[in-house]
C-alpha cells in the first residue's frame, strides 16, 4: 500500500512540474467501424475507447500512452461472434498549428491488445494521418479522426490455429472523435 501512495505521489509532483507550461496532457478518443455485406447478409460492427496521458517534448512533438478497451460484432445469416478485448498503445503525435485554435495532429502508435472471448493477441502498428484538432480553450481542445493506415499481426489461441497477419487501409470506415484536455 505504501508504493502505491508514493507512486501515486510522485505522479503527482511530476505532472505538477509540467503543468506550469502547458507540457502534459490527457485526451480520449471514441473509434467506430462497421460495414455491411449484402450478398451474405453480414455486416460488421465495432469500437473503440482510448484513454491516454501524453507529454509534449516540444511545440511540435508529443509521446504517450493509451489504454484501449473494444468491443466487435461480426454476424452474417449463418453465425454471429462477438469479443471485447483490451489493450495498450504507446504513441507519438506531430502538431502543427494550420490557423488559429486550428491544429493538424496525426499520431503514429504501436499497440498490443488481448481478445477476452477469442484468448488472441494482436500487435499492431498504426497511423491515423487525417486528424485535426479545434482548440475550443487553453485547456481544451476536440479532435476529429477520419481513416487510418496499420499493419496487424494474430497470434490465435485456438488450438490447430495459426498466426496471421494483415495489412489495412481505412479510410471510409473509420471515425474518430476524442478531446485533448492540456494541463
Amino acid at each position: 500500500m505504501k508504493k502505491i501512495v508514493l507512486v501515486a505521489l510522485a505522479l503527482v509532483v511530476a505532472l505538477s512540474a509540467g503543468a506550469q507550461d502547458k507540457r502534459w496532457f490527457v485526451n480520449g478518443s471514441a473509434d467506430f467501424g462497421w460495414y455491411k455485406v449484402k450478398e451474405v447478409q453480414g455486416s460488421y460492427t465495432a469500437f473503440e475507447l482510448t484513454p491516454s496521458i501524453n507529454y509534449k517534448l516540444s511545440n511540435n512533438w508529443a509521446i504517450g500512452l493509451g489504454v484501449k478497451y473494444g468491443y466487435e460484432r461480426v454476424s452474417d445469416a449463418n453465425y454471429i461472434v462477438e469479443d471485447s478485448w483490451v489493450g495498450v498503445a504507446p504513441r507519438v503525435t506531430y502538431i502543427a498549428k494550420i490557423a488559429p485554435n486550428f491544429y493538424y495532429v496525426p499520431n503514429a502508435q504501436l499497440s498490443w491488445d488481448y481478445g477476452f472471448e477469442s484468448k488472441d493477441m494482436v500487435f499492431g502498428i498504426a497511423v491515423a494521418p487525417l486528424s485535426f484538432e479545434y482548440r475550443v480553450s487553453k485547456c481544451l481542445g476536440l479532435v476529429f479522426k477520419a481513416g487510418s493506415l496499420g499493419f496487424d499481426y494474430y497470434m490465435p489461441d485456438a488450438e490447430g490455429a495459426s498466426d496471421s497477419y494483415g495489412a489495412y487501409i481505412h479510410l471510409n470506415k473509420d471515425l474518430g472523435f476524442g478531446f485533448n484536455f492540456y494541463f
